[in-house]
């Protein structure tokens, strides 16, 4: 894979004070939520979703101001 972009669905959902968070989506199966550190965003936790999608539908949200 190296040198290729993985595919995945970026999209954004409302939390309950109206904030909009955005994630990643890849994979396919049982869900699976990566959470990033304080520094980070979801971008640095591809290679690991990367790695998973082969057998979990992988979700990485980005945390508020991150992203």
């Amino acid at each position: 894979m190296a040198g290729q972009q993985p595919i995945y669905i970026s999209d954004s959902v409302a939390s309950k004070d109206g904030s909009i968070l955005t994630y990643r989506q890849l994979g396919k199966g049982p869900g699976v939520l990566l959470l990033h550190g304080g520094v980070q965003a979801a971008q640095n936790l591809m290679a690991l979703a990367v790695a998973l999608s082969g057998s979990f539908t992988v979700y990485i949200l980005n945390r508020r101001g991150h992203g």
